[in-house]
């Protein structure tokens, strides 16, 4: 039961972390398009990310 109630928790925590870094990586990668840098290497990431949560 114990066990259950931490996971759960867990899972919504890196859940809201998850969509904070999403957030953060959005913008990021919004600004560094204005400057005309491009970071590929992070939206895959992102993607395994959310694929994995859903």
């Amino acid at each position: 039961m114990r066990m259950t109630v931490r996971r759960s928790g867990y899972v919504r925590a890196a859940a809201v972390v998850q969509l904070n870094g999403f957030i953060s990586h959005v913008s990021s990668a919004g600004l560094m398009r204005n400057k005309g840098a491009t970071a590929p290497h992070v939206s895959p990431a992102h993607n395994a990310m959310l694929n994995t949560s859903s």
